[in-house]
């Protein structure tokens, strides 16, 4: 007998219920009365007492997933032992099986593990375990593999004693398994563990204290009690798993009958009689005993759909659009279990288009509440809100054409809920809508599209942001998953993006195809680009305020439209939403939204104000503070940068303030940062608006001199 610390697996047995009835299952899960769950505390107490055990530690059961608490009991063990959590599974996987056996099979070196028969719960929990766990041992047993038969007692067998003693001394499990702590306490076999509990209510148990794993095979001979009603150690029979029946030896059979098992008592059994051994016709079994020929490759049955997805929805918005989406809409619709169509009570075209080719029209005014120009984050909530939003939504745009395979080879993955998963983009010809036809008729003209500028065409923006309801990003946000505090269509695709930490957004392998119509952000305040092939019964036309441009790294940048002299002028901050307005005074003339770069390559972008002074404070990286001349509004003022690491002043002179925007003092000394209200915030972009006039409420928001 190997001693428990020199084993290279420690289960704890967290439930003895499963819905799969496979024959002779170790756990012998088909066979109790009633269904345990181990508690929380429990299994708390199971891990603390054996954190200092050398090789892995795994949950198994029955089914561990269906475990009312799996979650919690998942979390803790992720945070309580083991290494930092994994970011396994983020690519789409075309065959989970082959992933596990290269990417999550390895026992040594690994210290959390799973043992699970998959199942719908598999599949609903399927983040948390990327996530959580380095080992998965996967076994739906649905194929044609053969378990051995447990139940048929080594006692009972006509087999010498001291062929038998020999056999318990190498038996398999202890050799090559493991260990358990099941509800009842510990043991030296898992088998040993779940026979205790189903037949004496766990008697022989050891209790679970520290380092209980450190006794020696000489101190087991009471828990060794079960290995004469165990059949592993001998070459007892096989059946094939899916067959859902366990062959059982006469005393074992009267057991269970007293033991008040369910399978016995709906007749999933058959007698095995020790006249019918021969242990010639029993040979020894490979590694993976249970499997078709030993294969590890053959662990979920071919015909197993349950990793897959279960459904597709999608959101479209579009208001002043219809003739992009009366091109894409009916190519594709047919790839979506549900498809809805969310446009304004005065988009009649819209309407139309969407009750044309059958999807389910949602008509919102909400995008023009508080003077929004297109409020976009509120017609998308109450888009996925008309959703059955329990599986996989795509949230893509009225002039997006998808692949014509892509439902097909969606379905051909593993998907993990956790990751917002994206595509690549070509643009056709500008204002070509005839290329779209002949593409739909010909589909190798998507050859003729170069792909173009990764930052805009390979990210999660708004084209194609494909993600499931079940993500731990979104489990505390219902159907709202949108910020509504954005008051166009801009920034709103990067503030859902920005849910998901960078290493759990991934390229997902499909291109689709948008409809060049115009510059980047024209249409973010509504439709301000010309009609493709139809004009609009009914013109929707941008209100409110006006998107002009954004803030990045790069300073502003300016998009359409232009506008003169005057008015005013809001920046938005990306990452929440807050907006701060300002006198418009367009450079070179007035320096409000400011872009202006010294000999040393600072600049800052964005509303500046003398009423923001900035004070130092203590810190190990540089700030940025804004600095100008007496003249605080003169025309042509260069900002310039006083760098508290250094405590040197580049081209200083007058008065220290900052405002809102991007501040940006050399590189060798701090790199860029965000300012907002006078303070350094975390990295982010803004959105830039204007308008003619401000109302009373906004006016509170208004920077004065």
């Amino acid at each position: 007998m190997i001693p428990i610390y020199r084993q290279t697996i420690l289960d704890i047995d967290i439930t003895n219920a499963c819905p799969h009835r496979c024959s002779n299952c170790t756990r012998l899960s088909g066979h109790f009365r009633k269904p345990y769950f181990m508690g929380i505390e429990d299994f708390k107490k199971a891990i603390g007492a054996s954190r200092k055990y050398p090789g892995l530690i795994a949950i198994m059961g029955g089914e561990p997933c269906i475990h009312p608490k799996f979650r919690e009991i998942t979390e803790f063990f992720a945070d309580n032992y083991g290494g930092p959590r994994r970011n396994n599974g983020v690519m789409p996987i075309a065959n989970l099986i082959e992933y596990r056996n290269t990417t999550m099979s390895r026992v040594i070196g690994n210290k959390r593990g799973l043992f699970t028969s998959m199942g719908d719960r598999f599949y609903d929990n399927y983040e948390l375990i990327m996530e959580a766990y380095d080992f998965l041992g996967l076994n739906d047993h649905q194929h044609d593999g053969e378990h051995q038969a447990i139940l048929v007692a080594s006692k009972e067998l006509p087999i010498s004693e001291e062929v038998r003693r020999a056999n318990i001394d190498k038996c398999w499990i202890n050799a090559k398994w493991s260990a358990v702590v099941n509800q009842a306490g510990a043991y030296f076999c898992e088998i040993a563990g779940t026979m205790d509990l189903l037949f004496d209510g766990g008697k022989r148990a050891w209790k679970v204290e520290d380092n209980w794993w450190m006794r020696e095979p000489r101190e087991w001979k009471e828990q060794m009690f079960w290995c004469d009603y165990c059949g592993a150690a001998q070459n007892t029979p096989s059946r094939r798993a899916k067959d859902g029946i366990d062959d059982i030896s006469p005393e074992m059979v009267e057991m269970l009958k007293k033991a008040g098992s369910n399978k016995i008592r709906r007749g999933n059994y058959r007698v095995f009689l020790p006249s019918q051994y021969d242990a010639t016709k029993m040979a020894a079994r490979p590694m993976e005993p249970y499997l078709p020929n030993g294969n590890n490759k053959l662990r979920i049955a071919p015909n197993n759909t349950c990793i897959y997805p279960k459904k597709l929805e999608g959101v479209v918005v579009s208001v002043g659009c219809a003739d992009f989406l009366d091109l894409t809409l009916g190519w594709n619709i047919k790839h979506f279990d549900k498809f809805v169509v969310v446009t304004g009570s005065a988009d009649v075209d819209t309407q139309n288009v969407a009750k044309k080719y059958g999807a389910t029209l949602v008509i919102s005014d909400r995008y023009k509440e508080n003077r929004a120009s297109l409020n976009k984050g509120k017609l998308v909530n109450d888009g996925v809100a008309n959703l059955d939003y329990d599986d996989w939504v795509l949230l893509t745009d009225a002039d997006i054409l998808l692949p014509s395979n892509f439902r097909a080879e969606f379905n051909k993955y593993v998907w993990n809920p956790g990751i917002l998963y994206y595509a690549t983009r070509l643009h056709t010809p500008m204002n070509d809508h005839e290329w779209v036809r002949r593409y739909q008729k010909d589909e190798r003209l998507i050859k003729t599209l170069k792909f173009t500028h990764p930052p805009t065409n390979r990210m999660p923006w708004g084209y194609f942001q494909l993600f499931n309801c079940r993500a731990k990003v979104l489990s505390k946000l219902g159907t709202k998953i949108s910020s509504e505090d954005f008051q166009s269509a801009g920034g709103i695709d990067k503030h859902f993006l920005e849910r998901w930490p960078s290493h759990r957004r991934q390229l997902a392998p499909f291109t689709v195809i948008h409809m060049a119509h115009g510059k980047m952000g024209e249409n973010w305040t509504g439709r301000n680009t010309p009609p493709l092939h139809f004009k609009p019964t009914n013109p929707v036309k941008s209100t409110g305020w006006l998107n002009i441009g954004w803030i990045d790294e790069n300073g502003y940048n300016e998009t359409f439209p232009k506008k003169p002299w005057g008015g005013f002028v809001k920046i938005a901050r990306i990452d929440t939403g807050e907006y701060v307005i300002g006198i418009y005074m367009p450079p070179p003339r007035g320096n409000f939204l400011m872009r202006g770069p010294d000999s040393n390559g600072a600049h800052h972008s964005g509303i500046i104000s003398e009423i923001h002074r900035v004070t130092f404070a203590k810190a190990n990286i540089g700030k940025a503070i804004i600095h100008t001349e007496n003249r605080p509004f003169h025309v042509g003022i260069r900002p310039t940068i006083r760098c508290e690491k250094s405590k040197k002043i580049y081209a200083s002179s007058g008065k220290e303030f900052s405002g809102w925007g991007v501040g940006h003092p050399l590189a060798s000394e701090a790199g860029q940062v965000c300012v907002w209200n006078g303070q350094i915030i975390p990295r982010t972009n803004f959105d830039v608006f204007w308008s003619n006039k401000i109302t009373d409420e906004e006016r509170l928001h208004l920077v004065r001199r």
